[in-house]
């Protein structure tokens, strides 16, 4: 599952050596979302390795995490900023999932609305 989820962060552009590490502070998080238009204001995102840091980028990443259905809490949180082994996998790995839900659910409804068919 990591070489899959390096060769899926690196098509988003983003370079990780050791995921607890590197998506401790939520940093990285948001600018993989941010990739996929999910979340607007990257620039707000703080990359620094301090409490405030921390709390900051969750606060925003929870609501986005939310809509996609990733479970995500205060100890999700703590545990990511803990580097919890495996946590941080496990988190993109079902955002990812999510995301290629999206698309399937995208593809369909682009097709459904080019053909004029639209399911109730």
């Amino acid at each position: 599952m990591a070489e899959v989820l390096r060769d899926w962060l690196l098509v988003a552009g983003i370079e990780a050596h050791n995921l607890e590490q590197d998506f401790a502070n939520g940093y990285l998080f948001g600018k993989l979302l941010h990739e996929y238009n999910l979340q607007p204001h990257l620039n707000t995102f703080v990359n620094k390795g301090k409490p405030d840091a921390y709390l900051k980028n969750y606060v925003m990443l929870q609501p986005v995490l939310s809509k996609l259905g990733v479970q995500f809490d205060t100890r999700t949180a703590q545990a990511l900023i803990n580097k919890e082994p495996g946590l941080a996998a496990k988190v993109l790995y079902a955002i990812k999932q999510s995301l290629g839900t999206m698309d399937k659910n995208t593809q369909v409804s682009t097709k459904e609305a080019s053909s004029g068919f639209h399911s109730c």
